[in-house]
């Protein structure tokens, strides 16, 4: 191809690859909806009808411009877009986060389900617009409101009672629910995910925790429970007690707050699983003597984390120097409790990263160092 035909391929072809404007509104000079840039189909540059007379822009330009365009502080194109006949153009534009709340309040009576929807899950939504949407009919608008991170903590209560569990699911799930709704919920929601959703508040006082683990059966509420940061260490013992599928044993013994008896009773227990000792392991306050156990388990994955204890004594750190794994080594290498003797050794290692890691621990001595940079 060649002559004009080939210059107006190539026209075409790099309008189609270039990338849209980020603003459309407020310099009108050069804020132009180009059709060809998102559907490649139209040549025609399609203006805001304020600002040209060129043809009305195509379908898929104003869903484009609806969904990626940076408004600002203008509401000349927003209003003009929230006026298409189109649902999906409302719905892009009720989705855009930079939409003027003004624009989004109107759209918040739109006969379609999509686009109020679209409004109840926007941020910049304004307080009155979303107290208006959590009375509104449809389900899908109701649950996208209960998601919206902006939703105030007063309808987020209102919400997690509502008469779906479509809706209090993600209520419960949102961090801006009240602790006190969110443990209503917890103790007395029929359903299981809004239970376990509710469960992940961090409001929830240890009392209601220690309820909620007496009471509950299923496992994703102990789940929850098991991995919240105010379960209480009583609360932390009743659910291994009632663990029957081995679900929270390695949660327990993760929690800060597990008590050191629970953490050497799991070490011990070979029913518990080596991923339950690993996590006893990890935990910096699991006794010594569990360590010392958990230090000769056949998974290296379980010594590896013995290894980078903070707590692990420096006895047990020179004795898993010498592990037949080289990452049991690295670790024994870069924790900051290991004995500087047995730092020095470690400089000889055959794994350079090994070696590499002891010479830049902090207990390693000054001369030991020089020595090390000097031969390398």
């Amino acid at each position: 191809m060649s002559g004009r035909g080939s210059n107006q391929y190539r026209q075409r072809t790099t309008a189609f690859a270039s990338p849209a404007p980020p603003d459309l509104v407020g310099q009108a000079a050069h804020q132009v909806l180009c059709g060809e840039i998102w559907d490649g189909y139209c040549t025609t540059y399609v203006y805001p009808p304020e600002y040209a007379h060129g043809p009305h822009p195509t379908p898929k330009a104003k869903r484009a411009a609806a969904a990626r365009c940076s408004f600002l502080d203008s509401t000349t194109l927003p209003a003009y877009l929230a006026r298409d006949r189109s649902a999906t153009v409302r719905s892009a534009l009720a989705s855009n986060r930079s939409c003027p709340p003004a624009v989004l309040g109107q759209l918040a009576g739109d006969h379609s389900k999509l686009v109020r929807a679209a409004v109840a899950r926007n941020p910049r939504t304004s307080g009155a617009t979303l107290g208006a949407l959590v009375r509104d009919p449809e389900t899908t608008v109701r649950a996208n409101l209960a998601a919206n991170p902006s939703c105030p903590p007063a309808l987020l209560g209102t919400l997690i009672a509502d008469r779906s569990s479509i809706v209090r699911q993600p209520a419960a799930n949102n961090p801006n629910c009240p602790s006190a709704a969110a443990g209503q919920a917890l103790l007395h929601d029929p359903d299981i995910l809004v239970r376990a959703a509710a469960a992940a508040c961090p409001g929830l006082p240890s009392p209601l925790l220690m309820q909620a683990a007496r009471q509950d059966l299923s496992p994703e509420v102990k789940m929850t429970i098991a991995q919240h940061p105010n379960c209480p260490g009583p609360a932390l013992e009743l659910l291994l007690s009632t663990d029957r599928q081995g679900t929270t044993s390695s949660l327990v013994a993760r929690h800060p707050n597990c008590p050191p008896e629970l953490l050497e009773t799991l070490a011990a227990a070979q029913e518990a699983g080596w991923e339950a000792h690993k996590a006893c392991a990890a935990n910096p306050h699991t006794p010594a003597a569990a360590l010392a156990r958990l230090a000769s388990h056949p998974r290296y994955l379980v010594r590896e984390q013995v290894a980078s204890n903070p707590s692990c004594p420096p006895g047990q750190l020179a004795a898993l120097a010498d592990d037949r794994v080289g990452y049991v080594s690295l670790c024994v290498a870069a924790n900051p409790r290991t004995p500087p003797e047995t730092l020095v050794r470690l400089l000889q290692h055959r794994k350079p990263q090994v070696a590499a890691a002891a010479a830049h621990n902090p207990a390693l001595p000054r001369a030991a160092f020089a020595m090390w940079q000097l031969a390398r």
